[in-house]
């Protein structure tokens, strides 16, 4: 499998989560791995209106957020054509109500907590597929 120094750690990451602390324990772990280009959104307008004024090469997003939720964000990017790589941030209980998502939609599913190792095997599976 390629490593994490294969990826460009300059490239513009979409950090979306209605929770301020969860989006810096993902920008901690981020951080850790060498990635600092993070723009933060607290909320899934928020996102859409960054998505549509800027190109990012990585979304992490909260499953569960109050306004668009990331299967809305999902097939929005999907249905203009932006296979941008997706990683889904879920509680364990959310798991079930996740649709399986096509390999070739270059997505993944992050359960909570997690650690910067799971983060790392989840970015580097996802942006080599």
């Amino acid at each position: 499998m390629p490593r994490m120094n294969d990826v460009d750690s300059t490239m513009p990451i979409l950090l979306i989560d209605d929770s301020q602390s969860m989006r810096r324990i993902a920008r901690n772990c981020l951080k850790q791995l060498g990635f600092e280009n993070v723009t933060e959104a607290d909320s899934g307008t928020s996102a859409v209106e960054l998505l549509n004024s800027a190109e990012f090469k990585l979304i992490i997003s909260d499953w569960s957020m109050p306004d668009v939720d990331t299967e809305q964000l999902l097939r929005e990017l999907r249905s203009r054509g932006d296979n941008v790589p997706v990683l889904i941030v879920a509680a364990t209980q959310e798991r079930q109500s996740i649709p399986e998502f096509k390999a070739s939609e270059k997505t993944e599913v992050i359960i909570k907590p997690f650690t910067k190792e799971i983060l790392q095997q989840k970015m580097e599976s996802v942006l080599h597929s």
